[in-house]
C-alpha cells in the first residue's frame, strides 16, 4: 500500500513562522493557542516549500518503530553562533533527563565544556554552552507511544554532532501566541497555586511548597513604575566612586577547587531550583551524575569552575554568563521585590567559593556575627531578638529596618 506523500509547508504571513499547509485548499493549518490561535489560520502563506525539498524526521534504523519529533525544522547551527546573547528559550524544557538519553547528553555536554576550556575567549563555544539546554532538553510538542522521548533526545543529539541543530518551529513566542492570565477568563490563582505547590512536592521542594502557600506576593506586569522602582533600589553608581584595584598575580593566587567540592556543590541545590535564562537546571546535573562511574564529565565541570574563578573573560561574553532573568514580585504594601536567577554555571562557582571559604570567615567573625558560615545563625539570630524589639522604645531611634527585609 503506497503512503501519502507530506504536506508541503508554507510561511504565516503574521507569526512569519512554517506550518503545514491543507492539501486541498492550499492554506496554513490552524496555529496559536486553541483560544487564541494566529490570526495567519487558514490563510494563504506568503511562500510555499515543496515536500519533496523537506528533509525527513524519522530515524534510520530498521529496529525502530517510533516517529521522531515531526514538529521540527532543520537549521544549520551557524546561525546561532554569530554572537553571543541570551538564548530564547519559547518552550519549557524538562524537568529530568531520561535514563537511557543520559550518557548522551553528559557525552556531549562534555565534548561543548571542553571547547570552551580551551578557547574561552571564543563567543561561539559559550554560545554552544547556552544552546545545549533549549535545543537538546527542550519537551516536545506531541507525545504518545510512538513518539519516544529517550529517541528524541538522541536524534537531537545525533543531529548536532553532524553538523545541523533541530529546533521547534515556533523559534519565538510571537505576540499572536501569547496569553496572559490577567486577559484569561478561565484563570484561577488557587488552581495554579495548587499546580506549583503540587509540583514542588513531586520534586521533593517541601520548604518550596510551603513557601508558595505562605507566600501572598504575585508576579508584577513590566511598567513605567515598576522599572523606575528598580532603579531605586539599584541606582548608578557615583561618578567619584573609587576604582577597586586590580588584582596582581603575583600577590593574588585565585581560588582552585577540586572535584570532590563541585560535586558536594551540585548535591547541596535544593530541590527543583529554577535555571538562568538558559533553562538549564541542577538537577539536570544532577541526573547527568548520578549511577555513572565516568570521572571526565566531573574533572571537565572542575576546570570550568576554575576558569571561572580565575577571571579574565571577555566583557562580552561576562556580561552575558554573570546576568540573569529578572522576576519583579509584588509586596502587600504595594512595594516590589526583585528576584534574579542566573545560570546554572556560575551559581555552581559561587557555592564552591563558599564551601572553600566559610569555614575561615566563620572563625574569624564568629564572636561577633552569626550570619556567615553558621548553619541557620540568622534565622535564630532573628527568633532572639524579635521578642526584644518588641518592648523597646523606637519613637526617637534614627534606626530604620525597612529595607532590610
Amino acid at each position: 500500500m503506497s503512503q501519502r506523500s507530506p504536506k508541503d509547508v508554507g510561511l504565516c504571513p503574521v507569526c512569519l513562522n512554517e506550518f503545514k499547509l491543507h492539501r486541498l485548499k492550499g492554506t496554513l493549518h490552524s496555529h496559536g493557542p486553541r483560544r487564541n490561535p494566529c490570526p495567519g489560520s487558514d490563510q494563504t502563506p506568503i511562500s510555499v516549500v515543496q515536500s519533496e525539498n523537506r528533509s525527513s524526521h524519522t530515524t534510520n534504523s530498521d529496529n525502530s518503530q517510533f516517529i521522531v519529533d515531526d514538529d521540527e525544522n532543520v537549521f544549520n547551527s551557524g546561525s546561532l553562533l554569530d554572537s553571543l546573547t541570551h538564548p530564547k528559550v519559547s518552550r519549557p524544557l524538562l524537568k529530568h533527563i531520561p535514563l537511557a538519553a543520559r550518557t548522551s547528553c553528559r557525552n556531549l555536554l562534555t565534548k561543548i565544556l571542553r571547547a570552551v576550556i580551551l578557547e574561552p575567549n571564543s563567543p561561539s563555544k559559550w554560545q554552544d554552552l547556552l544552546q545545549f539546554s533549549p535545543i537538546i532538553l527542550s519537551k516536545p510538542k506531541r507525545g504518545g507511544r510512538k513518539r519516544n522521548l529517550t529517541k528524541i533526545i538522541l536524534h537531537r543529539i545525533e543531529a548536532w554532532s553532524s553538523g545541523t541543530i533541530f529546533c521547534d518551529a515556533a523559534k519565538e513566542v510571537t505576540p499572536s501566541d501569547t496569553r496572559t492570565r490577567k486577559n484569561d477568563k478561565a484563570y484561577d490563582r488557587s488552581n495554579y497555586l495548587a499546580q506549583a505547590v503540587s509540583s514542588r512536592l513531586e520534586d521533593g521542594d517541601i520548604k518550596g511548597a510551603l513557601r508558595l502557600l505562605c507566600s501572598d506576593d504575585v508576579p508584577v506586569e513590566d511598567s513605567p513604575r515598576v522599572m523606575e522602582e528598580l532603579q531605586k533600589k539599584h541606582p548608578k553608581a557615583y561618578d567619584d566612586r573609587r576604582t577597586l584595584p586590580c588584582p596582581q598575580e603575583d600577590r593574588f593566587d585565585a581560588i582552585q577547587v577540586s572535584g570532590k567540592i563541585v560535586c558536594n556543590a551540585i548535591a547541596s541545590f535544593p530541590a527543583a531550583s529554577s535555571g538562568g535564562p538558559d533553562g538549564f537546571t541542577p538537577q539536570h546535573l544532577k541526573n547527568l551524575l548520578s549511577n555513572t562511574t565516568d570521572t571526565d564529565f566531573v574533572e571537565t565541570i572542575t576546570d570550568l569552575i576554575n576558569l571561572l574563578l580565575r577571571g579574565g573573560l571577555p566583557k562580552e561574553i561576562a556580561e552575558i554568563l554573570y546576568g540573569g532573568r529578572l522576576i519583579t514580585l509584588g509586596k502587600k504594601d504595594g512595594g516590589i521585590r526583585p528576584i534574579t536567577i542566573g545560570y546554572t554555571w556560575r551559581r555552581l562557582a559561587a557555592k564552591c567559593v563558599c564551601h572553600v571559604v566559610s569555614p575561615y570567615l566563620s572563625q574569624n567573625l564568629s564572636p561577633l556575627q552569626i550570619g556567615v558560615g553558621v548553619s541557620g545563625g540568622a534565622d535564630t539570630l532573628g527568633g532572639q531578638a524579635s521578642p526584644r524589639v518588641s518592648d523597646c522604645d523606637w519613637s526617637n531611634s534614627a534606626i530604620f529596618f525597612a529595607e532590610c527585609y
